[in-house]
């Protein structure tokens, strides 16, 4: 049983772990986000047009500028009016996922994981609860659930989103034009690893500052569940001093976690300007030479923008998902604690109701002894209590 448990523990310390396991718990509402990826899919087709029927737009109106040749004025407002509905209808497509995605995904997942966590309360030891505070375990219920539920929809549709949108950009400009193609993909693998690595150096900082929330809400709960004995024994100082530690400590934790993942975006914005300018000159220089021409170069400026925003997205999605880490893994280790063995009842032997203690010995945990090596006999009708220090 021991060896199952420190399997299940070990399981959870890295990273990639814990995202496995969140994508298991999510088989319930696979479902709902196949139709959440349908429905982006569908978002991300229209958004695609877009650019292509600008490029189209342009031709029309450089045509007219140059040669003076008359514009279908019917033909060009027909495909205005299809852009503006395809910008449209994108935009209807992203808030019915979002919706989707807040409403049903993330409340039946959170939901689920809360009906778990409470369930596995009644099978957990006495022990368990002995050496964790029980505001720990209310931290790990509410806040840490919380921030899982509220970062997963986020998440999945900025990764969602952006797969689908890089994928289809990346044919489209393979299509369009290789040379320039080449420069915006050149810089990918730059953006993708420092996002990843500014976001590996951030999750240690934010695991730190979920334990010590564990602590605080620990720390505020034994204040008020004790209160009257904080004020009999004039505390309320020591309880201060612990708690203005405890917060000093997790607003620290927080800001470095923060300052460390908010340089992922604008990093890779950085990149994305960069490229986003090389495009421009180089697509340039092709259009004077005769060799693109400017409904294509203004397309493909768009693409290129398109490009550049998932890849952003991304980044912002790897940062969340640095304290959902976090959150998930605290959960979990509460979930894969051991239970307790199921024993058949056993029936008391007779006797003259006399108790007798033989050199027992006790502690919550290992570290810390509490009582040793203690022998008392009992007498029947006989009232003996262990009283601690402060009565």
């Amino acid at each position: 049983m021991k060896t199952k448990e420190k399997e299940k523990k070990i399981g959870v310390r890295t990273s990639f772990a814990v995202i496995r396991r969140i994508l298991k718990d999510a088989k319930p509402i696979l479902p709902w986000l196949g139709l959440a990826v349908l429905i982006d899919l569908a978002a991300v087709t229209l958004t695609m047009l877009g650019p292509d029927m600008l490029g189209r737009l342009s031709d029309m109106l450089y045509e007219y500028e140059k040669s003076g040749t008359p514009i279908d004025r019917s033909l060009f407002l027909s495909e205005a009016g299809k852009l503006v509905l395809y910008y449209i209808g994108a935009a209807a497509l992203s808030v019915t996922m979002m919706v989707l995605m807040n409403n049903v995904v993330s409340r039946h997942y959170t939901c689920r994981i809360r009906t778990e966590m409470s369930e596995k309360i009644a099978r957990i030891p006495c022990s368990y609860f002995d050496r964790t505070p029980s505001g720990d375990v209310i931290a790990r219920m509410t806040n840490d659930v919380s921030v899982m539920g509220g970062s997963i929809h986020n998440i999945l549709d900025i990764l969602i989103n952006g797969v689908l949108k890089l994928v289809m950009v990346t044919v489209i400009i393979l299509v369009m034009n290789p040379l320039m193609a080449a420069i915006i993909l050149v810089f990918v693998p730059f953006s993708l690893i420092l996002s990843s690595l500014l976001a590996a150096k951030s999750e240690k900082h934010f695991d730190d500052y979920r334990g010590s929330l564990g602590k605080i809400y620990a720390l505020t709960e034994e204040d008020f569940t004790g209160f009257d004995t904080v004020k009999a024994y004039n505390l309320e100082a020591l309880q201060q001093k612990k708690y203005d530690a405890l917060t000093e400590g997790a607003e620290r934790q927080y800001a470095d976690g923060i300052r460390l993942s908010g340089k992922v975006e604008p990093t890779v914005a950085l990149l994305n300007g960069i490229t986003y300018v090389a495009i421009c000159l180089v697509g340039g220089l092709l259009a004077v030479g005769g060799t693109v021409g400017v409904g294509e170069l203004v397309a493909f400026v768009l693409y290129a923008k398109l490009f550049a925003g998932p890849l952003e997205s991304i980044s912002n999605g790897l940062s969340m998902m640095q304290s959902t880490v976090a959150a998930a893994r605290r959960v979990y280790e509460f979930i894969d604690e051991e239970e307790i063995a199921e024993l058949p009842p056993a029936p008391l032997p007779e006797g003259d109701g006399a108790v007798v203690f033989d050199d027992v010995s006790f502690s919550y945990t290992e570290k810390q002894p509490l009582i040793e090596h203690l022998s008392v006999s009992v007498a029947p009708g006989q009232k003996v209590a262990i009283v601690g220090p402060t009565g």
